[in-house]
């Protein structure tokens, strides 16, 4: 039971990134009730645009994050526009096939423009462009890190807030202890751990030892960029004007465009998130392993898992189904079994085990909640 550490660190990185997959797809189908079979494509379209700009065109990181973000935001608004919105209005299962064709348009259009071979982001090859602007890239890190664990500490402290003391000054409380919090965690993690040079983005794929476990760097990036990319979506959905709009048309959509809602451009704008946070998947995916067309069709599949285990449109059981998927999967391969281990290539199949499974025992999900209908 030596390995069971280091498992467990596997599956809470393979996990993130099926979390970051599939959340994306969660908000997609709980507000416009579609599932999108194109949703692991844009995973690869994003893991492909940010190769393409960084390797081919070495461009900075920066310049090839925005690079990717506009290729995203473009593809998934023509996506929206020409095969998910004019079908709406007739039928769910039109906008599903309509999806899936687009799934093989996207495939079909990577495998012609970078070949079917497996590609990879060399690191040495755009090193000297991440020195152009590391410490800048490094500032902003941190700056961006700093202000979503402001809002995340904001909203936690305030929902505490509020049992003891009113409304009114809730808030303000929240806002000074999250202040407080922070700064002081900083100055301490920073001085100590020298967490700057810790985290240079020019050595991502140096290995660390923690005691018997091994983990990159980029495995670092990847688990703390799920815990604040998916907190600060929870924070909007569930704290903010747009959150309240979002779950209201979920809850239901004609009452919620009766009250004034603008659901074309809720719809478009979840969507469009949907589809940056599997992109970053996509990128992220790129570092840790490697790239190749057909990759769209398992994180499809893999998403798809992660939403039927935790609930379909649950945005919290899909975290969990996709944290509990990753733990089947490398316990699954990683332990032995009566002195027999099963081989690697079978940790696919568990996702396809594990849909039968729910949908014959519970086919609401795990974590499903009872609703009542008139």
């Amino acid at each position: 039971m030596d390995i069971l550490p280091q498992l467990l660190i596997n599956a809470l990185i393979t996990g993130s990134i099926y979390a970051l997959a599939s959340s994306g797809l969660s908000l997609v189908y709980g507000l416009l009730r579609i599932l999108n079979f194109a949703h692991g494509h844009m995973l690869m379209c994003g893991a492909y645009a940010f190769y393409y700009s960084s390797v081919e065109l070495e461009l900075s990181i920066l310049a090839s994050s925005a690079f990717t973000l506009l290729v995203i935001i473009a593809l998934s608004y023509c996506s929206m526009k020409v095969f998910v919105s004019p079908f709406l209005k007739y039928s769910v299962l039109l906008a599903l096939v309509t999806t899936l064709a687009l799934s093989i348009v996207f495939e079909s259009i990577v495998s012609i423009i970078f070949g079917v071979n497996v590609k990879s982001l060399n690191f040495e090859a755009i090193s000297q462009s991440i020195e152009i602007d590391s410490i800048y890239t490094t500032q902003i890190f941190f700056t961006s890190l700093f202000i979503l664990s402001f809002a995340l500490f904001t909203f936690i402290i305030n929902r505490v807030a509020k049992k003891i003391i009113s409304l009114k000054y809730s808030k303000y409380l929240a806002g000074i202890i999250s202040i407080f919090i922070i700064c002081f965690s900083w100055l301490i993690f920073i001085n100590h751990y020298s967490i700057v040079s810790y985290f240079d983005l020019t050595e991502v794929a140096e290995t660390l030892e923690i005691g018997s476990v091994f983990i990159t760097k980029i495995q670092i990036i990847i688990i703390a960029s799920a815990i604040v990319i998916l907190s600060f979506i929870a924070f909007i959905i569930h704290s903010t004007v747009p959150g309240r709009f979002i779950r209201a048309l979920s809850e239901n959509s004609y009452a919620g465009q009766s009250l004034g809602i603008n659901h074309n451009t809720i719809y478009y704008g979840v969507f469009i998130v949907g589809a940056i946070m599997a992109a970053f998947a996509g990128v992220m995916v790129a570092y840790e392993t490697n790239l190749q067309p057909l990759m769209g069709n398992s994180y499809t599949i893999k998403s798809f898992a992660a939403m039927i285990l935790g609930g379909l449109g649950n945005f919290w059981g899909t975290i969990a189904g996709s944290y509990i998927l990753g733990l089947t999967e490398n316990l699954s391969i990683g332990l032995d079994w009566g002195g027999y281990s099963l081989p690697a290539g079978y940790k696919d199949a568990f996702a396809f085990v594990i849909i039968l499974l729910i949908l014959i025992v519970k086919p609401n999900g795990l974590f499903s909640k009872r609703t009542r209908k008139a």
